[in-house]
C-alpha cells in the first residue's frame, strides 16, 4: 500500500480538453509546476529508499549472519530477529523474500504507471 501512495505522487492526470496535466493525488498541482517537481522528486527518492534499499539491506543483513555455509542463519538470536524473512525457504535461498519484495514493487510500479494498458498489467 505504501508503494502504491509513493508512486501517485509521480503520476500526473492529462485533462483532455484543456491539455494540462495534474497530479493524480491532488488535482490542485499542476504538473508543469514547481510544486509538482517537488513532490515527484520526493517520491522518487522514497520510492528507491523503500522499494530498493529495503531489498537490498535485508539481503546484505541475511548474508551477513548466513556465512559462507548458511549455517549462521540458524542461530537462536538470527532466527528470532529475521526468521520470518527466510523460514517459508530452503536454506540455500533465504534472500527469496527480497526477490519477492522486488516483484512486488515492480507489479506496483506497472499497476500505477500502465492503468488502463490491458496489455502490461497481464504480463504479472
Amino acid at each position: 500500500r505504501l508503494m502504491t501512495e509513493i508512486a501517485t505522487l509521480m503520476k500526473c492526470y492529462k485533462i483532455p480538453d484543456t491539455g494540462k496535466s495534474f497530479l493524480e493525488a491532488d488535482m490542485r498541482i499542476e504538473c508543469s509546476a514547481p510544486e509538482y517537481d517537488k513532490w515527484r522528486n520526493l517520491a522518487i527518492v522514497f520510492f528507491f529508499l523503500y522499494g530498493f534499499g529495503i531489498p537490498i539491506m535485508g539481503i546484505v543483513t541475511l548474508s551477513a549472519w548466513a556465512g559462507k555455509d548458511g549455517m549462521g542463519l540458524l542461530r537462536k538470536k538470527v532466527v528470532d530477529s529475521f526468521g520470518f524473512l527466510y523460514s517459508g525457504f530452503r536454506m540455500c535461498r533465504y534472500y527469496w523474500e527480497m526477490i519477492i519484495m522486488f516483484r512486488k514493487m515492480l507489479v506496483v510500479f506497472v499497476l500505477v504507471f500502465y492503468e488502463g494498458r490491458q496489455q502490461y498489467q497481464t504480463m504479472f
